[in-house]
């Protein structure tokens, strides 16, 4: 069933059918096995948030893809609290496949990325620029969010070795580094550094990948001090030019703003605030309420089989989009739901 879903960017104009997904597991949360206090917060905040965001848009559809866009990950998140993910294994891998074949498939035939769908055209320029380690979008549709869940992917198997094989979690580490996103290296290295500080596996690692990161100009010059202060001058413009729509009502300030930077052409009332800056964009829309529900339902499900997947994962999301992608969503929801070692 998810087999198709997780290649949501590979799809072009037929995503809307995965749609269906949304219509089939949202309605799992009211036959839950055991239903929390944090799942009453949940249902009541969503059916909020439903009525605060049509009264705000005036459009069901508009709602509707808002829910879809920030909540998404409930839905699964539910489902696979009733039936387990059993062929998680095999998506994971696939997915790891799937990224080093297109990465290969890309060098040896560049053209490739004019005609499969999950590049939108702004991939070009830096793969001209970068050559090699250019990267490569694959499921995630955006190196970060390919490398950032290929990344969790890597830790899942790394933190259950007498599960997973040695083959499995090498091949979704190496499909995680080729995507050459920069803040999954950064994560990457952080994680060995943790796991491998007093072993000699990590000084070797990480040498190594500190030497590509040397070789590669373009890739060296996003870990720079200038370009550490422009994100963070940027970030923080974002903050100063934003904040002030949570501020417009008190509805805005606990439910998020109405307000649209760049409206859809297709849907009234739907549209991005905020590009490069995930976690500003989810308050904004979402307001504190909606923060507040988001941390909760995170700590609900932190526990030491999932810990270090989930703080890779939220970690990751800060700069794009990465758990609220569509792959992003199921991933997340899976590792949310895992409670022991088998699971």
């Amino acid at each position: 069933m998810f087999f198709f879903a997780i290649l949501y960017y590979y799809l072009g104009p037929l995503r809307v059918i995965t749609s269906l997904y949304y219509f089939v597991c949202f309605p799992t949360v009211f036959f839950q096995r055991k239903f929390t206090v944090t799942d009453i917060f949940v249902v009541v905040y969503l059916m909020t948030f439903i009525s605060v965001k049509y009264i705000q848009t005036n459009d069901f559809t508009a709602t509707l893809l808002y829910l879809r866009l920030y909540w998404g990950f409930l839905a699964f998140y539910f489902f696979f609290r009733i039936w387990k993910l059993k062929n998680a294994e095999f998506i994971f891998m696939f997915c790891a496949y799937l990224t080093l074949t297109e990465f290969i498939a890309i060098r040896i035939y560049p053209n490739l990325t004019n005609i499969l769908p999950n590049y939108d055209g702004t991939f070009e320029d830096n793969f001209i620029a970068s050559g090699f380690f250019g990267g490569v979008h694959s499921f995630g549709g955006n190196r970060t969010v390919t490398g950032v869940l290929m990344l969790s992917i890597y830790v899942y198997f790394d933190t259950n070795r007498e599960i997973f094989s040695k083959r499995n979690r090498y091949i979704a580490g190496l499909a995680s580094l080729l995507a050459f996103s920069t803040t999954a290296w950064l994560i990457f290295i952080v994680y060995l550094l943790s796991k491998h500080v007093r072993s000699l596996i990590f000084p070797i690692v990480l040498a190594l990948m500190a030497g590509v990161i040397i070789y590669v100009s373009t890739f060296w010059s996003r870990l720079t001090w200038e370009y550490i202060s422009a994100v963070y001058e940027f970030k923080a413009d974002e903050i100063a030019k934003n904040m002030s729509h949570l501020y417009a009502d008190r509805l805005s300030l606990f439910f998020g703003t109405s307000y649209v930077e760049s409206e859809s052409n297709e849907v009234k009332g739907y549209g991005m605030l905020v590009g490069d800056f995930s976690y500003l964009d989810f308050y904004l829309r979402n307001g504190v309420v909606g923060v507040i529900i988001f941390i909760m339902i995170s700590l609900a499900n932190i526990n030491r089989y999932n810990l270090p997947i989930l703080v890779v994962l939220i970690i990751g999301t800060f700069h794009y989009h990465v758990i609220f992608s569509f792959p992003g969503q199921i991933i997340f929801a899976y590792f949310l739901t895992i409670r022991t070692e088998d699971n």
